[in-house]
């Protein structure tokens, strides 16, 4: 079921430099040029490409440029078949990847092109013109939605960028660029800390660009980092590769800027592109097969300093442990199809999560739909050249998943059931105690059934990510839980099934919600800047019932109840007077909608934020 790369062994094509010349000629007459693929059908130097597309757009990314130049290598070969076309692509690779010191980055687009390209070839056409045709046409479309990621990027993580906070940055990236050029047309105020970045000076390119937008910026030395970053609340990066742990591959002085920013408590962000993610695991700073000689103990006779070399590909390794998060345009489907070969999508409406008075029978089901745009979806991971595809839908039937039955009343249910205590019976699980039970039962059976590697929530309902968390600790479950970014619309609302049952006028006031917790969040982030050890919670919570105060004022007839605002631990879930800035907290609240119009139900919204810790 892997969806592991392969290329057939080479045949016609020859990678220089060999000492087999290029066809037609004698060994003594021609000898092949670095970076040229030859085959029996032509010739094509895919490194001079490489570089000039480099060179004519400047802010062209390296995987971008691979990607390119592999598409104009299917429009210059004369290959007559599949195998032959596969060849010549290996051979531009390995051209590719030889041409620079560092090829981490490169490697990645190479890798998602040739992916892309095995996705489109196993029919094994007849009318292999018309298929290599379609292909270039696919190609091209598929490097112009790679170049299309980092806006996407930007999107998404402009939300990173608080109004009034400081953001410290390093060298640069077009990514991070964009995110800030993002915020700043969103209207939020920042001001901007950047290193010189010694001795490639991006740093100074990133402070020209961001000045011409009109953000106050102040370029520091690299020395003055420790200094510096305790002024900044905020730390984002751009990335060269992600690797298949998680760890980043960034410009030099990125790893003492992660430790930095460990020491001082403040979240560093890396926002970079999914098709930068390359499926290697290196061990530390040492084993990453790159070519760079930062440590010379024999330098050239005359060099007192540092050994000169190229600076821009000097490197460094960031591990996860020390990334708040990576900034991506990927959701949390995306996510999981580039971190795996085979995605499994379960949809199921569990009617153990429901009670007698709850609304089982009139959940929003959307099969159709819902299976409509995971087609949709699929087909755009085969043109992205993803690694992983949906290659599997769980669609259980009430009677496969409980052979006992499960009549909603409790106290008549059969059979066995997970239960996580005392968690299952905190926040949400108060005036719900059925629903996590529920929760852990239906995901325990679906680990047995789908033995999965990882599994991906979403962090709405933080508290079921924590209850599923436990249960795989504590019952072995060999699976990592993959926690993503909660899904909002523009306003903030979390994205919800339920919400459909706002209508107008309660969907306008909704958001209210999340403008509490951002609220909360500021108090919080504002006191742990000021150097507060234990900051209170009543003085948080102060400032988010503040903002819902309000909530009733929004539009006429719309009356709100609110169930909770909560902050506790990460843990166990206890409510906290004190939050511990080392450790942080989870900040969540349920708000009760009440009928505005004939004919609505009340409808119950939840929503959370995660305060900062180490």
């Amino acid at each position: 079921m892997s969806a592991a790369v392969s290329s057939p062994p080479a045949a016609s094509p020859i990678l220089a430099p060999t000492s087999a010349s290029p066809p037609g000629t004698s060994s003594s007459a021609a000898h092949p040029k670095p970076g040229v693929v030859y085959s029996t059908k032509g010739e094509f130097d895919i490194r001079e490409h490489y570089f000039s597309l480099l060179s004519a757009d400047p802010t062209k990314s390296m995987p971008i440029a691979a990607i390119e130049s592999l598409s104009a290598l299917c429009d210059a070969t004369r290959a007559g078949t599949i195998h032959e076309l596969m060849s010549a692509l290996e051979s531009g690779a390995n051209a590719l990847k030889a041409s620079i010191p560092n090829a981490i980055s490169l490697t990645a687009g190479c890798d998602l092109f040739k992916r892309f390209i095995i996705a489109h070839a196993h029919d094994d056409p007849k009318d292999f013109e018309g298929f290599k045709q379609q292909l270039q046409a696919n190609g091209h479309l598929f490097a112009q939605r790679a170049r299309e990621a980092r806006e996407q990027v930007a999107e998404v993580g402009q939300k990173v960028v608080k109004d009034g906070c400081t953001v410290f940055l390093h060298g640069h990236s077009r990514c991070v660029v964009g995110l800030l050029r993002k915020a700043k047309e969103r209207g939020t105020r920042f001001r901007v800390i950047v290193t010189e970045t010694r001795p490639s000076l991006l740093g100074l390119r990133t402070a020209r660009e961001l000045r011409e937008m009109g953000v106050e910026c102040a370029v520091v030395d690299d020395n003055a980092m420790g200094f510096a970053l305790k002024k900044a609340q905020v730390v984002v990066i751009g990335a060269e590769g992600v690797f298949g742990d998680g760890s980043v591959l960034n410009i030099l002085g990125s790893y003492q800027l992660a430790q930095v920013a460990k020491a001082y408590n403040r979240p560093l962000y890396v926002a970079t592109e999914t098709h930068k993610f390359v499926d290697m695991f290196p061990l530390d700073q040492f084993n990453m097969n790159i070519d760079q000689n930062i440590i010379d103990f024999n330098p050239p006779e005359g060099v007192e300093g540092a050994t000169p070399q190229d600076v821009q590909e000097f490197v460094d390794h960031v591990p996860r442990t020390l990334i708040k998060g990576l900034i991506t345009e990927a959701d949390l489907l995306r996510q999981a199809a580039a971190e795996n070969d085979v995605v499994a999508i379960s949809i199921f409406v569990n009617p153990a999560q429901f009670a007698p008075t709850e609304d089982l029978g009139t959940y929003p089901r959307t099969l159709k739909e819902d299976l409509g745009k995971l087609e949709a979806l699929n087909a755009d991971l085969n043109r992205a050249g993803a690694r992983g595809r949906i290659e599997a839908l769980f669609l259980p039937e009430v009677a496969e998943l409980y052979p006992s039955g499960i009549p909603l009343q409790e106290e008549r249910q059969r059979g066995a059931f997970v239960t996580v205590q005392p968690l299952a019976s905190k926040l949400e699980g108060g005036p719900r105690p059925h629903f996590f039970r529920g929760v852990a039962t239906v995901v325990a059976k679906l680990f047995n059934i789908l033995d999965p590697d990882r599994a991906y929530f979403g962090q709405k309902d933080v508290q079921q990510c924590v209850i599923l968390k436990r249960m795989v600790r504590d019952l072995m479950f060999p699976v990592q839980i993959r926690v993503c970014p909660t899904g909002r619309d523009d306003d903030g609302l979390a994205r919800s099934s339920r919400n459909v049952y706002l209508g107008e006028k309660r969907r306008r006031v909704a958001p209210v919600l999340y403008r509490a917790l951002q609220a909360c969040e500021g108090e919080y982030d504002r006191q742990r800047e000021e150097g507060v050890a234990k900051v209170p919670v009543e003085e948080v919570l102060k400032k988010g019932y503040e903002v819902l105060d309000t909530a009733d004022s929004i539009e006429e007839g719309v009356k709100t109840q609110l169930e909770y605002l909560s902050l506790t631990d990460k843990e166990e879930l206890e409510d906290l007077e004190y939050i511990d800035v080392r450790k942080g907290a989870i900040l969540s609240a349920a708000l009760r909608f009440l009928p505005a119009e004939e004919g609505q139900g009340t409808v119950r919204i939840i929503d959370n934020v995660i305060l900062k810790g180490e």
